[in-house]
């Protein structure tokens, strides 16, 4: 992990020189936080949160010992699949940036962002319905990167959304 340590340095330097906390809520506008979340669709944009968070970690947790075992790779050999998956999630936001800048609403990225995530999941979870003795390494690896480009293309638009829809008042956050 020398690259992820580099990269938190570079964002605590990033936050320490050019990011300000907002003022304290008041306890009336931390009430409002909650009703806006529940009344505007914001609760959802959290859920896309927690469930990105959740499969990026699944596939994180299981692609290494299972490539170990299949494919006998190492530290190193696992180490270029995650740097490439990394590079993957790069090209999912930036599609997202690239589709949000052409005009395309809100709501069909997030669409066809989870469809794809769906339709990825459900590859995938047939893929390891053996697993870990017989699986296709190939279509889990293939449906990882699908997965996590699906998510990180539609990530900024659902952070987006939250802020559009609870503004200045994310006091849950």
């Amino acid at each position: 992990g020398f690259v992820p340590g580099l990269l938190s340095l570079l964002m605590l330097l990033a936050f320490a020189c050019g990011v300000e906390e907002p003022a304290p809520a008041s306890p009336e506008r931390k009430r409002e936080s909650g009703r806006r979340l529940l009344s505007s669709g914001g609760w959802l944009c959290l859920w896309v949160g927690f469930h990105t968070n959740l499969q990026i970690s699944a596939v994180d947790t299981m692609l290494a010992p299972l490539t170990a075992r299949h494919f006998g790779w190492t530290l190193l050999q696992n180490s270029i699949m995650f740097a490439m998956l990394a590079l993957v999630c790069f090209s999912g936001a930036l599609a997202g940036l690239v589709a949000t800048r052409c005009g395309a609403p809100s709501m069909c990225i997030m669409k066809a962002g989870s469809f794809v995530n769906l339709v990825s999941s459900i590859v995938a979870a047939i893929a390891l319905r053996a697993a870990p003795g017989t699986i296709s390494m190939a279509t889990l690896l293939a449906v990882s990167g699908v997965s996590i480009w699906s998510m990180l293309f539609y990530a900024g638009t659902a952070g987006a959304m939250y802020q559009q829809a609870c503004g200045d008042s994310q006091g849950l956050l």
